[in-house]
């Protein structure tokens, strides 16, 4: 049985630090409201695809029913398996953000593809 993929979203901890001190900078304009950051917004084959292209390695992303998620990693499983889960429930999750928003306050801003660059990540 083929699982259903579901789009995931995707930010570089730098772009999260940026956005936190562009916030902090720029309290007046932003009062209470929130900003919502996404750098990329991939499947899990898209991923995949992504990884293999950049770093030479071969890749295929292997869904997993959530309740074998939350048995492979036990440590911290709960929270692990809920966060796919949630993305899961959540399909639009990634197509409420406004990536032009964000690309125009943050030029910077890194795709997956463009985050495996700048780290070198190899797996």
């Amino acid at each position: 049985m083929r699982i259903r993929q579901h789009r995931l979203p995707l930010v570089a901890l730098d772009d999260i630090a940026w956005f936190a001190c562009h916030m902090f900078v720029h309290w007046q304009s932003w009062g209470a409201r929130d900003l919502a950051v996404i750098g990329d917004s991939l499947s899990g084959d898209e991923i995949a695809a992504t990884f293999a292209r950049v770093t030479g390695v071969p890749s295929t992303y292997l869904p997993m029913p959530h309740a074998e998620l939350h048995a492979a990693v036990p440590e911290f499983s709960h929270d692990y398996a809920a966060m796919f889960q949630f993305f899961a429930d959540r399909d639009v999750y990634t197509q409420d953000r406004d990536i032009n928003l964000l690309r125009r306050l943050h030029p910077g801003l890194m795709t997956f593809e463009g985050w495996l660059c700048h780290t070198g990540w190899k797996g």
